[in-house]
């Protein structure tokens, strides 16, 4: 990301620019336009390929504000598919910045997390001797 020149790329807050935010292998980029988002996505992609690094597709998505015209992003060729929200850093992302489903969300997710933990003894699962 250092090698990258986003400098002048993403959105102005308070007269400086904002392109990005990471956290582990997460990234969230943010552009003026679809088209800074692709450059700045293709650029990513072949500054990672150096390193030894990939994108991967099928977890990258795109979401643009209701101002915005709904171009497509491709990232190599392929179309990147376009979001509503998304989660980052276990909450739910939007436009709308509409909060009402994250607690239904957190709520199916610690549901599911309950769900996997299952007894290592029980009738279900009957302890092994050798």
């Amino acid at each position: 990301m250092k090698s990258l020149d986003w400098d002048e790329k993403g959105i102005r807050i308070e007269g400086k620019f904002l392109s990005n935010l990471r956290f582990a292998d997460d990234i969230v980029i943010f552009s003026r336009s679809t088209s800074e988002a692709e450059v700045m996505n293709n650029e990513l992609n072949e500054a990672g390929k150096k390193t030894g690094l990939r994108i991967n597709r099928k977890k990258t998505q795109f979401m643009i504000n209701p101002w915005c015209e709904g171009e497509k992003i491709e990232l190599d060729g392929s179309l990147i598919a376009e979001a509503t929200s998304y989660v980052y850093l276990r909450r739910s992302m939007n436009m709308e910045n509409n909060i009402n489903e994250e607690p239904d969300r957190r709520s199916r997710a610690a549901w599911a997390s309950q769900r996997s933990h299952r007894p290592t003894e029980g009738p279900e699962n009957p302890r092994s001797s050798f």
